[in-house]
């Protein structure tokens, strides 16, 4: 009677989507594109025939959505999130974004165009609509402002805008902080999050606060930015929008998608060090007639798990998860048979993503 000698060997990558901010938000909804392998729409996400996964491009090498705009118009980019269930009149919306243009990166001609890369509509359950938009400039790679509804009407969209600079169309709105019109030439990516608050019925009480890489670029107070008649809570929140129109193609990508009550800030700021492998199990040989195997390691910190058949795959390419319960990694592996050896690789990756680019071998 054989015995079979089985070697494993893993890779492992972690993943936690919500990390930084202050401790007692509560996180509405959260999407780092890593812990599953189908696709977003069976994840509560609608997309666009343009909208599509990246397996090696989101943030840190990871998987991301990248949008390709090639044309104008909207329906080849809608790409979003209903929220209508949740009934808010206020939310935090934080992501990662890299903007691309393979042929104009670096110039003022780069992403022209533009797009309306994040959206928050209003709820049709009242009269109307009441929505808040902010974009990539159509002429200039750049951001510079939020335009939105003045609440006179009962369709509320882009009449007004508040600028980074402080300008703004209505004169009773507040600016507390400014700064300057924020540039996309950079190629890199990008933390932002929008804060957005409807007013309230009879008042000027709404509210827009934008962080850009932890750092509040406008805040505006005493806001009208809907109609009484209008409901007041949010329907959808939508990113990669409406493009103007197109002269060349570019890429736009997301990344680490979070919607919470409260500021949820950078992801992993003060962390530079994927997480340190140890004690992987099983080792040696094993029992004769053995067909499954449970295969396990431990990290230093809290993780998400990959692993491959195949020595140094990338670990965004790799298909198979590991369940975890924070620092334990295990999976059952099967189809095994006598006389053969198997090894497994696995890599890791961490809240702020570092990765590990070795392989861990069982």
């Amino acid at each position: 009677m054989k015995t079979r000698m089985i070697v494993i060997a893993i890779n492992l990558w972690f993943f936690c989507v919500f990390f930084g901010g202050v401790v007692n938000a509560r996180v509405i909804f959260e999407d780092d594109f890593d812990s599953y392998m189908d696709s977003p729409e069976n994840h509560g996400w609608g997309i666009g025939s343009n909208v599509a996964i990246t397996e090696t491009e989101g943030r840190n090498g990871s998987r991301g959505i990248m949008v390709t705009y090639n044309t104008s118009g909207t329906s080849p980019y809608w790409f979003g999130k209903n929220i209508n269930a949740e009934q808010l009149g206020d939310i935090y919306v934080r992501f990662y974004f890299k903007a691309h243009d393979p042929e104009y990166a670096g110039t003022e001609d780069a992403y022209y165009g533009g797009c309306k890369f994040l959206k928050i509509f209003g709820s049709h359950d009242g009269e109307g609509y009441a929505n808040t938009t902010w974009a990539i400039n159509y002429n200039h790679p750049m951001i510079r402002e939020v335009s939105y509804g003045d609440g006179s009407g009962l369709d509320n969209d882009c009449q007004c805008i508040i600028r980074f600079a402080g300008s703004h169309t209505d004169p009773e709105v507040v600016v507390h902080t400014t700064s300057t019109d924020y540039s996309l030439v950079d190629n890199q990516w990008h933390c932002f999050e929008a804060y957005f608050k409807y007013n309230t019925n009879g008042n000027s009480d709404g509210e827009y606060q934008v962080w850009i890489d932890g750092s509040t670029v406008v805040h505006a107070t005493n806001v009208k930015n809907r109609n009484d008649l209008n409901a007041a809570y949010f329907n959808a929140v939508h990113f990669a929008n409406y493009s103007h129109y197109n002269t060349h193609t570019w890429y736009l990508y997301y990344d680490d998608i979070v919607f919470a009550d409260n500021y949820i800030g950078i992801v992993g700021d003060n962390d530079t060090t994927s997480p340190t492998r140890s004690n992987g199990q099983p080792t040696g040989t094993l029992s004769s007639g053995t067909n499954h195997i449970s295969i396990s390691l431990t990290t230093n910190e809290d993780a998400t798990c990959k692993y491959s058949v195949t020595s140094g795959t990338v670990y965004g390419l790799m298909g198979n998860l590991l369940s975890t319960g924070g620092t334990t990694h295990s999976t059952t592996v099967s189809g095994l048979s006598d006389g053969n050896s198997y090894t497994y690789y696995v890599r890791c990756q961490d809240a702020s993503k570092n990765t590990n680019t070795d392989d861990f071998e069982i």
